[in-house]
């Protein structure tokens, strides 16, 4: 239903294929992933349709997702809705956030980076790509990755480095930059 929406909103803000592209590229074979806040499952599916060996479990807390899986990659994806990544059992090799973190609240990423950091440990996860962008200056800032189309393409800023940075090192991962 929304899905020619999406694609309109996605062609002008943000290339999910280059997204795909360099996931392809950073993800081991046969990789278990864990897709944190997938949504719609549109990036999932073009990641699929480079990588079939993936194994890959989608959770958000959103109560549908997936729906934009196309009929083969769907059976391929472990979908869990309604679902905080507390809850998520299983071991993975590689944990992806796709441009949610700009929607946790400020004073609630402590806590989504603490949460993150203890899942991680009873995932033994070692290694997290995170992409995302940082509304909460003037302009659409880039956090990590120069990877969405005009006009959201900018720098990447110093703040949300720093930030990341500080989390990483709290929780024992190195930073992924994607440049």
């Amino acid at each position: 239903h929304f899905k020619p929406v999406g694609d309109i909103y996605r062609r002008l803000f943000v290339n999910l294929n280059v997204i795909a592209d360099f996931l392809d590229r950073e993800l081991p074979n046969g990789a278990k992933v864990l897709d944190i806040g997938g949504g719609d499952g549109a990036l999932v599916d073009r990641l699929l349709d480079r990588r079939p060996d993936l194994t890959v479990t989608m959770c958000d807390l959103a109560p549908s997702i997936g729906a934009f899986l196309s009929n083969a990659n769907r059976p391929k994806v472990e979908l869990l809705p309604a679902t905080d990544l507390s809850s998520v059992q299983g071991s993975y090799d590689v944990v992806t956030i796709s441009d949610v973190i700009h929607h946790v609240p400020v004073d609630g990423r402590d806590a989504f980076f603490k949460s993150l950091a203890d899942s991680c440990e009873r995932w033994a996860c070692r290694k997290i790509i995170l992409k995302d962008i940082d509304r909460s200056v003037t302009k659409i800032q880039k956090l990590f990755a120069v990877l969405d189309t005009p006009p959201a393409r900018v720098a990447i800023t110093a703040k949300f480095v720093e930030m990341t940075s500080k989390y990483s090192r709290d929780i024992g991962f190195n930073s992924i930059s994607i440049n």
